[in-house]
């Protein structure tokens, strides 16, 4: 089934399933609207089930936006697919496109209540947002109760050659899967009031050897990291903001902040009535790791005592030949170690 158009609105309010068939929508300044209760659901295993903004026929900078609203009360509105393996959905172009997308969105809005709208698959496929070189502002948002389930596979948010892809969970949103930020300015936001990011089956990555500005923004939400995969922060210049209460739990797996990689950052803000916590789950941070160079891990209480902590981990600052990183923990910052003891300038120099 294809969806094109130059401008306009399309509204989904009865169901619709695409069987054996995939589902693309690509046009400029196009917009479809997923709404009252209805489902769409589509199946298409030789490849993607779901893409917007393909790039094709339309020119290489087509913008359009998928809409998938909750809040009547006509029951759940659902966008389903159910790939098997691979990529399940495409925002912001595909790989057999012709070109980058640009502000291609994806919106899952509950419209104040929770789990009225619904995007999930059904089985282990995987989303990418912006896969092509050259996209710009694609990016997914599950917003005011919108659901975001793709808990058996990952979110792969940009690619080499793509900027500013985003991710972005607020307002009691809730996404079931793991994400990575591999583009250049890709940023991922959880926050206001709850909004919550569980993700397992393979590593939390912000930023890559070919990425770089990359940023997680924890404020007031949660982002809970499971399973036996790592968490990392590479890419010059990346950073992880936990602010308002937020909270970053990172099980499983190395715990590294610029893994072969400078000027990456950890900063946990307090102050306020909530303290914004990291938990690395028992394991080993490292600041500055296999020759990173001049990050910093900064825990600031903000003049509150124990409104920001770092617990639950021992800190190695300074790994396999990294030099000038370092930790900070201030006004009324607090560190809780455990046993397994910490390190400044272990098996390097000038941290």
């Amino acid at each position: 089934a294809l969806f094109g158009d130059n401008g306009g609105i399309s509204v989904i309010t009865a169901n619709g399933v695409f069987s054996n068939n995939s589902c693309n929508i690509y046009g400029v300044n196009y917009t479809i609207i997923l709404t009252n209760g209805a489902q769409l659901t589509c199946t298409y295993n030789l490849g993607p089930d779901f893409a917007l903004g393909i790039g094709t026929n339309w020119g290489s900078n087509a913008s359009n936006t998928m809409i998938v609203a909750g809040g009547s009360s006509s029951g759940t509105t659902k966008l389903v697919t159910s790939r098997t393996s691979g990529t399940t959905m495409y925002v912001g172009s595909s790989p057999n496109g012709v070109g980058p997308g640009l502000a291609n969105v994806l919106i899952i809005d509950g419209g104040g209540v929770p789990g009225s709208a619904l995007s999930t698959n059904v089985n282990s496929g995987g989303i990418a947002i912006a896969p092509n070189a050259g996209s710009k502002d694609c990016g997914i948002k599950v917003v005011n109760g919108g659901v975001l389930n793709h808990s058996g596979g990952g979110i792969t948010v940009g690619a080499a050659g793509t900027t500013n892809c985003f991710l972005i969970v607020e307002g009691t949103g809730y996404v079931a899967a793991a994400f990575s930020l591999m583009g250049d300015g890709a940023y991922a936001i959880v926050r206001n009031g709850g909004g919550t990011f569980n993700g397992g089956g393979s590593g939390l990555q912000i930023g890559s050897s070919t990425a770089t500005n990359c940023s997680l923004l924890i404020d007031g939400g949660r982002v809970n990291h499971y399973g036996n995969y790592a968490f990392t922060i590479n890419g010059t210049g990346s950073r992880v903001t936990i602010t308002n209460g937020g909270l970053l739990y990172a099980n499983g797996g190395n715990r590294n902040i610029g893994e072969s990689a400078t000027n990456c950052s950890v900063l946990v803000v307090g102050g306020g009535s909530a303290p914004s916590v990291f938990n690395p789950a028992g394991g080993t941070l490292n600041v500055g790791y296999s020759g990173g160079q001049s990050n910093v891990l900064w825990i600031d209480g903000a003049g509150v005592s124990g409104s920001a902590i770092l617990t639950n981990c021992s800190v190695s600052v300074g790994n396999s030949g990294a030099n000038n990183n370092s930790m900070i923990i201030t006004n009324g910052g607090r560190f809780y170690y455990d046993s397994a003891g910490s390190y400044v300038g272990n098996a390097a120099a000038d941290n």
